[in-house]
């Protein structure tokens, strides 16, 4: 079943809901090709873009909530964990 992108989902309606957004589509492509194929490197290949975006999302999140002074956070805590299972240069 695909994630459908909503009004309830929303946060800033700009870089947070963008990155959002793309992090679901590539969600969305991992199902499809689960559901539709056996095609295992192309599957692998999106879970590294998936990967690889989520650490730039949390980051981005990160320097957002810095910037907005606000305090040390569940969600900034959750990014550094993602960071190092997923990034070599956290």
């Amino acid at each position: 079943m695909k994630i459908q992108w909503r009004d309830a989902l929303c946060i800033d309606n700009g870089p947070i809901d963008a990155d959002h957004k793309h992090l679901i589509g590539l969600i969305n492509e991992l199902l499809d090709l689960k559901a539709h194929s056996s095609r295992d490197e192309k599957f692998i290949e999106i879970l590294n873009k998936l990967k690889a975006y989520t650490v730039v999302h949390f980051r981005r999140e990160e320097e957002l909530q810095k910037a907005a002074g606000f305090p040390r956070s569940e969600e900034r805590r959750v990014g550094k964990e993602c960071r190092s299972r997923w990034s070599p240069y956290h």
